[in-house]
């Protein structure tokens, strides 16, 4: 079903009127489909990825590969979510036109890894391992980068106490 605005009454959940692309750190945090827990188990205060946990890291790293000026920082894959921090760096003078905005960044890394996971699991395409959307922080100082880097490195510690818990 295509978006219709007569029925579909969705509200962007990003800043208006700000440049996505811009310089900057973004933390971000993408949910499973459903939030199954289809990533791995955490024992003991650690996680430990599953075959398709394995495959989101892959994922995420390949993002620093296919840009350029595009920076991976703390991430951390959990049972049925995935967070990161993307630091979009600086452009070559003629690449500015073509800068990426973090919601393509995204939705490359969603659909790159959707498509892994289909064909690893054998099921037909259109099953998504993802939730639609994802949330992003726009990382504004010093200060909210630390104490995001720790929130990110001590998840697996907290995570029956985490919004996301399933068991």
């Amino acid at each position: 079903m295509r978006f219709n605005p007569e029925i579909h009454h969705r509200k962007s959940i990003r800043l208006k009127n700000y440049d996505y692309s811009a310089l900057g750190f973004y933390f971000i945090t993408i949910c499973c489909h459903q939030q199954l827990p289809l990533l791995g188990k955490i024992r003991n205060g650690l996680m430990h990825n599953n075959d398709i946990g394995n495959l989101v890291v892959q994922c995420w790293l390949a993002i620093a590969k296919q840009y350029s000026h595009i920076k991976l920082h703390e991430y951390v894959v959990m049972p049925n979510h995935f967070h990161g921090i993307i630091e979009i760096g600086g452009f070559d003078q003629g690449a500015i036109n073509c800068a990426p905005t973090i919601g393509n960044i995204v939705r490359g890394f969603k659909g790159r890894s959707t498509r892994v996971f289909n064909q690893l699991n054998r099921f037909p395409s259109g099953n998504s391992l993802w939730q639609r959307n994802y949330h992003e922080h726009i990382i504004r100082n010093e200060t909210s980068y630390t104490k995001i880097c720790e929130y990110i490195q001590t998840n697996p510690l907290r995570w029956k106490n985490d919004s996301y818990f399933v068991q």
